[in-house]
């Protein structure tokens, strides 16, 4: 009977420890640059690709980042909107992307060389803010 609860009780912090609301949630960087608030619903954070689109005052209230592989931008955006969610701003103003890509260095196999290449990754960067 112990090992059942025991088994039961890993299997639990297993799933608990490993979630995540949306992929690159976890590795979503965030620095506050003002006080978390409540949290807000998940959908309800506006997304805005410029500052020039937001209308009214607001004060920033924490600086994001993500790096990775070009072609996931949707899942990083998402996780930018739920971050945001979860310390309660409103919105998200969205940099645009850079490329960081890493030299990765040749090899040598069967006979063949390969050059170094250039790794297709990059810099996501977003501003949480929350209207006045």
């Amino acid at each position: 009977m112990s090992y059942k609860v025991l088994i039961s009780t890993l299997a639990i912090a297993a799933l608990l420890i490993g979630c995540e609301s949306t992929p690159h949630y976890n590795r979503t960087k965030i620095v506050m640059t003002g006080q978390a608030l409540p949290k807000k619903p998940y959908g309800s954070v506006k997304l805005y690709q410029s500052k020039e689109e937001v209308r009214g005052d607001y004060d920033v209230i924490g600086i994001m980042t993500v790096d990775g592989n070009s072609g996931e931008e949707a899942l990083f955006i998402k996780a930018f909107l739920y971050r945001a969610a979860d310390i309660g701003a409103d919105g998200v103003i969205l940099y645009r992307g850079r490329e960081i890509g890493k030299l990765q260095p040749g090899w040598f196999a069967y006979g063949y060389w390969s050059p170094p290449r250039i790794t297709p990754e990059r810099a996501y960067r977003g501003e949480a803010v929350h209207f006045k």
